[in-house]
């Protein structure tokens, strides 16, 4: 099985798109991990329709003081990685850290800002960075939800992924942030695709021509969905109506192409 990075501009449907997926991947027998990498949403446990972990892997190895003085320590003794060997496997770290459905979805959170000045997200990144590179993907598959942007990619998350996914919103600005995207990811020799999403159809049209101007041509187009809009206003888990047809045929073309 595969594991995946899931982008995007910041309100491009990114987190709505790692949980449909993670639905209808679910729903067709596998196991699925959700990785939330994004130190800012609070809402995916919600859209998921599952608890948040008691703790964060953050918290798990000792807060952000704890992580960040190995960072300095690392960076003094000019080391270029910093390991953490309990993050070898799920297996491995605390239960508090993982929640679940209780069926095939379980959710792990990285960790999270919860106060003014209390410094930058670097030691997120490290920990990101090496739980993904470390957990096991044979028997599940896993999806990473970044933050915003391109940050995870020069922070080297994405170094073990499968796959990167970057949902597009019609914007021009996304069209842009997708561009790059696909220059990093090629840089990087990451295989990367592209999901249209929260479109009018009157928009695909012009969104796809743009797209292929620069060389991309997604993989599927996710519809404005009123029932996936009402869920992240209420706070309640996101299902959806068109949207959650046009994620089955993604889903489908990744089983056939990608696992």
């Amino acid at each position: 099985m595969p594991k995946i990075v899931v982008c995007g501009k910041g309100g491009s449907g990114k987190s709505v798109l790692t949980t449909l997926l993670a639905k209808v991947s679910a729903d067709k027998g596998y196991q699925v991990l959700i990785v939330d990498a994004d130190e800012s949403n609070l809402g995916l446990s919600r859209m998921l329709g599952i608890p948040m972990p008691e703790k964060s892997l953050l918290d798990y190895l000792g807060g952000k003081k704890e992580v960040g003085g190995k960072l300095r320590a690392a960076l003094s003794q000019q080391q270029k990685e910093v390991e953490f060997s309990l993050l070898s496997s799920t297996e491995s770290i605390d239960p508090d850290c993982i929640s679940s459905d209780g069926k095939n979805i379980s959710m792990v959170v990285v960790g999270k800002v919860h106060h003014v000045k209390e410094g930058c997200a670097c030691p997120m990144g490290v920990v990101a960075r090496e739980f993904f590179s470390k957990i096991p993907g044979e028997k599940q598959l896993v999806l990473v939800d970044t933050e915003a942007g391109i940050e995870h990619l020069g922070r080297g998350i994405d170094a073990a992924a499968d796959m990167v996914l970057l949902s597009i919103e019609p914007s021009f600005e996304s069209v842009l942030l997708a561009e790059k995207v696909f220059a990093m990811t090629s840089e990087a020799n990451i295989p990367c695709q592209a999901v249209i999403s929260k479109a009018n159809p009157n928009v695909v049209p012009s969104m796809q021509v743009e797209l292929k101007k620069r060389g991309i041509m997604p993989i599927g187009v996710i519809p404005f969905d009123q029932a996936v809009a009402e869920a992240c206003l209420n706070g309640t888990p996101v299902e959806g109506d068109t949207a959650i047809e046009a994620v089955k045929d993604i889903q489908a073309y990744l089983e056939r192409e990608i696992w």
